[in-house]
Formats: C-alpha cells, structure tokens, sequence
C-alpha cells in the first residue's frame, strides 16, 4: 500500500476533481477512470479488514 492509500480521503476535493476531470473526457471507469482510485481504495480495504478477520477467528480457533 502506498503513502497515499493511507492518507485520509477529502470527499469534496475528490468530487471536485472527478467533475473536473469528466468534463474534460476522462472516462467514468475502466484503468485510467476518475473512480478507479476511489474503487481500489475501497477494495482494499475490504480486502484487508477481511484478512483481519480472518487471522483474529484462526487465533481464536488456537486460543
């Protein structure tokens, strides 16, 4: 994860961004989309907040 997964997300400099940026023909979605970025964060979260899970139910199992 990089320096910037972790910081905070400023939704309104975000939605600012993105609109700036779908006026000027970026795509929606796909690799180089305006909510790729706020996807892969979302996504990795999830990611991670189930592998915690995970590894807490196996301690849990070991305990």
């Amino acid at each position: 994860m990089t320096k910037s997964d972790k910081e905070p997300l400023h939704f309104v400099a975000f939605e600012k961004n993105a609109i700036e940026e779908l006026k000027k023909g970026k795509p929606f979605t796909g690799k180089d989309g305006v909510t790729t970025p706020l996807l892969k964060r979302i996504l990795e979260a999830s990611i991670e907040g189930e592998i915690e899970a995970h590894h807490q139910s196996l301690e849990e199992i070991r305990n």
